[in-house]
């Protein structure tokens, strides 16, 4: 196989596991698991990986339909199914299925390409390649199973030998009265407190009327799940996203930064390592230049692996492995939300950051953040045109109460 007049691979004459396993890699070899079953419908053969090396890119899913290569939705979506509770939504499994059908019970007219079928039985297909995979996983011991031989109702721990059994003993509250009435003492003192906080919230609700559109007193700012920021302006709300706030804050600061060549970036101690699957690689290494100057240096480190030396700063808290495989992935399947290779990375950049930014803050670090998107270009709706902040006015709030 050769690419641009390079010699990529020069394979010997294999079976399908040895052809994997020299194009993947030889760790591949004790990550395949076997799939085969035959019925009068079609003949299954071939091998998805193990759970764990799942991937959160696409790129290690083939399906082939008669030798000849297929792009299937419904196939694909069965095996997702199958390893629905073993992966997390985020990853892909990977597989490489082979199907045999006769030919006249499958359609290849329906695409230019080829590359896409419609099977006559669709759903029986379907259910035959789900309930295939699963066996296989169970066979090999990779999905959990169920002992239905074991009664577990009268499970109970072995006695050890001279061991004695200890009879429950039971507590009971001899002093306690249901009837006896409260200590006034206790009320009086829970009576004060809420007339203090009272008296707090009413402190702050005088001051309602000389707030500006943007809030600017720190003690007006609440945070809920970790997730919004709760500000009073005059004559309502704003709620913020405190994800998107950070998201659209760091890219900006990335954008204007990469425009004026200021992208500053730090040594990691230890640099990490992701392995990809060789498409991947391929990309990865074309972006090198641009994943530079925004500060990520990274190298190649071996067959279809890359080593990562760098990242911008303040970025410490991201994990290597998941930025490279979401920003492949974006970059694969994004729409045209931006014009080029740039404006994806630092987008997904921005993303992994404002992930590690989502825990609680006190009300400084939430007027800090308020004023940082503030002072942004797009302050209300994201690069993508998703809203940051909105607003509940007065009259909303009294409607509800109506």
């Amino acid at each position: 196989m050769h690419h641009n007049k390079n010699l990529i691979f020069d394979l010997p004459s294999s079976n399908t596991r040895q052809r994997i396993v020299s194009i993947f890699g030889k760790k591949y070899n004790e990550r395949l698991v076997p799939v085969e079953e035959e019925t009068s419908i079609t003949k299954i053969s071939g091998f998805v990986l193990k759970p764990e090396f799942s991937k959160r890119t696409r790129g290690e899913q083939f399906l082939f339909i008669n030798n000849r290569f297929i792009r299937n939705n419904s196939i694909n979506h069965a095996i997702k199914v199958v390893f629905k509770d073993l992966i997390g939504n985020e990853y892909f499994p990977s597989y490489f299925i082979y199907l045999t059908l006769p030919l006249d019970s499958i359609d290849v007219n329906i695409h230019p390409s080829k590359t896409e079928i419609k099977f006559e039985d669709e759903r029986a297909v379907y259910e035959l390649v789900k309930s295939s995979v699963r066996s296989s996983l169970g066979k090999n011991n990779i999905a959990p199973s169920i002992d239905f031989n074991q009664e577990t109702s009268f499970n109970f721990p072995d006695i050890k030998p001279g061991e004695s059994i200890k009879i429950p003993s039971i507590k009971v509250d001899t002093s306690y009265n249901p009837f006896q009435r409260e200590d006034k003492g206790q009320l009086s003192g829970n009576f004060d407190l809420l007339k203090s906080n009272y008296q707090k919230d009413l402190e702050i609700s005088e001051n309602f009327e000389e707030q500006s559109d943007v809030p600017q007193s720190s003690n007006l700012f609440l945070q809920f799940d970790n997730r919004y920021i709760l500000a009073v302006k005059k004559n309502g709300l704003l709620i913020i996203d405190i994800f998107r706030a950070h998201q659209q804050v760091k890219f900006e600061e990335l954008k204007e930064m990469y425009g004026n060549g200021e992208v500053l970036s730090q040594k990691l101690l230890h640099p990490i390592e992701v392995e990809l699957n060789p498409s991947d690689f391929v990309l990865c290494m074309e972006l090198k230049e641009e994943l530079e100057r925004l500060g990520i240096e990274i190298d190649q480190f071996g067959k279809n692996c890359i080593v990562i030396n760098s990242f911008p700063n303040d970025t410490k808290n991201i994990n290597g492995k998941k930025f490279i495989e979401d920003c492949l992935e974006n970059i694969k399947n994004s729409n045209d939300e931006f014009k080029n290779p740039f404006d994806k990375i630092a987008w997904n950049i921005s993303k992994n950051y404002a992930h590690s930014r989502l825990r609680s803050m006190n009300s400084k670090e939430m007027a800090h953040l308020t004023d940082c998107l503030f002072s942004c270009k797009s302050p209300i709706r994201n690069t993508k045109g998703l809203f940051i902040v909105k607003e509940i006015d007065q009259k909303e709030i009294i409607k509800k109460f109506n």
